[in-house]
């Protein structure tokens, strides 16, 4: 191993580049399947299976969905060199900036948010879920052998996940919802923290119609 390599750390301006990154992708992904999911016309199998732009629709929309757990995931990856939220929460204060521009309220509902995603079982399934399906194909991922809730849920290739699509991305997109309370701390932002929620309901929306453009010509 590269000593070197090995002894490097990322900058605070390294970590707050990255989520800054994640967070973009994660909007996207997640605005691309919730505007597909709005559409009946596009989801197979009552859409016209024969229509290679449907089907093109629906390949994108599978794999928008798997980037948006895949971000997720590493987004609740608890390794020290990931930078990730439980990396936000281990190093708060200089991940965030200086405490005395964050109101109490602020702080408390960031740690609330972040308490009730950590310990989600919902978190569990999809970390399990992104370790034997998508990211890492491991036979048995070791958070599933640490949990008496998905031991034993068949074999691989056949197994269930405790948790249905639809519930996976409303985690991913309270995750989301977090992800953008903590980039709207950094020097960046342009408007009081406050106004987190607003704002991003705001870029949601701008992303939704962004790809509702696409999806309405395939009508």
């Amino acid at each position: 191993m590269n000593s070197k390599r090995k002894q490097e750390k990322p900058t605070i301006a390294d970590i707050q580049q990255r989520l800054e990154r994640e967070f973009d992708r994660l909007i996207s992904d997640l605005a691309f399947c919730g505007e597909f999911l709005s559409r009946d016309y596009l989801r197979l199998p009552k859409a016209n299976e024969y229509d290679k732009a449907i089907v093109s629709a629906n390949q994108i929309y599978h794999s928008c969905e798997e980037c948006a757990v895949i971000t997720t995931a590493r987004l609740w990856d608890e390794r020290g060199d990931e930078m990730s939220l439980c990396k936000v929460k281990r190093e708060h204060a200089s991940i965030l900036g200086e405490q005395s521009k964050l109101t109490s309220s602020f702080v408390e509902r960031w740690y609330k948010n972040y308490d009730d995603l950590f310990l989600s079982d919902i978190k569990n399934s999809l970390l399990v879920y992104r370790d034997e399906e998508l990211g890492h194909n491991l036979i048995d991922s070791g958070k599933r052998r640490k949990s008496e809730k998905l031991r034993d849920l068949g074999t691989q290739g056949e197994r269930s996940f405790n948790a249905k699509n639809g519930q996976i991305l409303d985690y991913c997109e309270k995750s989301a919802r977090l992800l953008f309370m903590t980039v709207a701390t950094f020097e960046k932002a342009r408007w009081p923290i406050e106004e987190w929620e607003a704002q991003f309901a705001k870029v949601m929306s701008e992303n939704r119609e962004f790809h509702g453009c696409l999806l309405e010509k395939l009508k």
